[in-house]
């Protein structure tokens, strides 16, 4: 299997292989397991099979009408799943999407952050917990 760049200035990219890319993974990461929301961002997951992460980002018109401001959200969204992406990694992968609210264009970067890094902590915590689950079975 494929993984991750590990290189330090490597690390720092979004490769392609670190992204949902198709409508198809989108929808059936959505519809998949874990479900966290709160007035800035809606985050879904779902273990996808494989050795690492991939995320999915969903910043509509509905957000913002300016693209500066979406492109904005995008690379905090980005910027805040690589700072946690080596925790989420769990042996199975996951898939998330993050679905950007209307409360998010208005929000500073501070309570944004704070938003996702909430959002990762549950996600981190479900999968341990699920972890937990299989070794009992």
């Amino acid at each position: 299997m494929a993984r991750l760049p590990s290189s330090p200035a490597a690390r720092h990219l979004f490769p392609r292989q670190a992204r949902l890319t198709s409508g198809r993974q989108f929808q059936e990461t959505i519809r998949g397991g874990f479900k966290s929301r709160d007035r800035y961002f809606r985050v879904h997951a779902r273990p996808n099979g494989r050795e690492y992460v991939r995320l999915g980002l969903a910043v509509s018109r509905r957000v913002d009408k300016r693209a500066v401001e979406r492109n904005r959200l995008k690379r905090l969204i980005r910027d805040s799943f690589r700072l946690k992406q080596k925790e989420l990694a769990t042996d199975r992968g996951l898939d998330i999407v993050v679905v950007a609210l209307t409360g998010a264009a208005a929000a500073e970067r501070q309570i944004l952050s704070q938003s996702l890094a909430e959002h990762w902590r549950s996600l981190i915590q479900a999968s341990v917990l699920h972890k937990k689950e299989k070794l009992q079975d």
